[in-house]
């Protein structure tokens, strides 16, 4: 065999090698962005969650300062929806 012919196959080797090898790393960074994506969800739920909560606490408490004599069937029906679903969300 001749010198162009191996080098030839030297770089038709290494273009293989660079090209495997890169696929893998592009595979590994888009597994990676995965975890991140769902670390991210987590996160963005325990935050939904905190401004549910804070949402009924504050509707809770615009019933309340009413008082309850005050209140018509409607606003208690409401003011027990909005407790049970805190009650649940705190647990």
């Amino acid at each position: 065999m001749s010198i162009s012919e191996n080098l030839k196959k030297i770089t038709a080797a290494l273009a293989v090698i660079g090209s495997v090898t890169g696929g893998a790393a592009l595979i590994d960074d888009r597994y990676a962005l995965a975890k991140d994506v769902e670390a991210n969800k987590a996160e963005i739920r325990s935050v939904a969650t905190e401004i549910r909560v804070q949402t009924l606490s504050d509707k809770i408490f615009e019933l309340k300062i009413k008082g309850d004599e005050n209140l018509n069937n409607v606003e208690k029906a409401m003011l027990h929806r909005y407790q049970n679903e805190l009650d649940y969300l705190k647990k």
